[in-house]
């Protein structure tokens, strides 16, 4: 059962991406997991398997999801139509401004009481009400009715310099793989760049000196006789210059 629950919170977390546009090289600050007062799961005991599929810095477990996500309230018109007649339009009104709070109350309790102009109290069930979760900025949200997944979109610099540090390591390593070079070759690289990408690689010169097995590290303003290789929207010329 657990294995089965860590693949659905994955399967979420992939979805969001997929849906954001953000590839699984690019890391992110975090992911939050949204759990009722009833689960059971070791979640610590998963941590590192969950940061290393989806490629987060942070697995949070909560069940608050107020810092993420917002609700809205409507009514199902089609439900709640014959019931409210001509005072429709004012219920769906007010229930689409009520506060947070207010909205978790509704949802725990199961109803709302609506006083029309002219003093009536009109009861709102949970069956009348479609309730939809809109998260906050810097945030994505995916859920399939048992877990809520919670991904922090917002780049850092640092985030995006190794997101683009990762992706020269692949396209470095396809390259290597390319010239049909042996796995424990150790080689000598040059490079030509752009400025931000200069940056990139004297911050993550380790990771790319220790995955890449390289000797020596050269950035050149031009090279001739290179391999242009795209690096998300760059591009940056290598050429390995002592491989047999």
């Amino acid at each position: 059962m657990p294995k089965l629950t860590i693949l659905q919170v994955v399967e979420l977390g992939r979805s969001i991406r997929n849906t954001a546009s953000l590839k699984v090289k690019q890391p992110l600050a975090g992911l939050s997991l949204i759990v009722n007062k009833d689960d059971r799961v070791e979640w610590a005991s998963y941590t590192d398997i969950v940061k290393e599929e989806l490629n987060v810095k942070e697995f949070r477990v909560t069940e608050d999801d107020e810092r993420f996500v917002s609700y809205t309230l409507k009514l199902d018109f089609k439900k709640a139509g014959p019931k409210f007649g001509k005072h429709i339009n004012s219920v769906n009104q007010w229930l689409q401004g009520l506060a947070n709070t207010e909205v978790k109350q509704f949802a725990e309790k199961g109803e709302a009481h609506f006083k029309t102009p002219t003093g009536d109290t009109l009861t709102i069930t949970a069956e009348e009400v479609l309730i939809e979760k809109v998260p906050k900025e810097g945030f994505a949200v995916a859920a399939n009715g048992l877990y809520t997944v919670i991904l922090d979109t917002a780049l850092t610099e640092g985030l995006i310099q190794e997101g683009l540090a990762r992706e020269l390591l692949r396209a470095i390593q396809e390259y290597r793989k390319k010239l049909n070079l042996p796995v424990n070759l150790r080689i000598d690289i040059e490079m030509s760049m752009d400025e931000e990408m200069k940056q990139v690689v004297a911050r993550y010169k380790d990771l790319l000196q220790e995955n890449l097995l390289m000797n020596s590290l050269h950035l050149c303003n031009e090279i001739k006789a290179g391999e242009q290789l795209k690096v998300g929207s760059k591009l940056v010329t290598v050429r390995i210059i002592n491989h047999p």
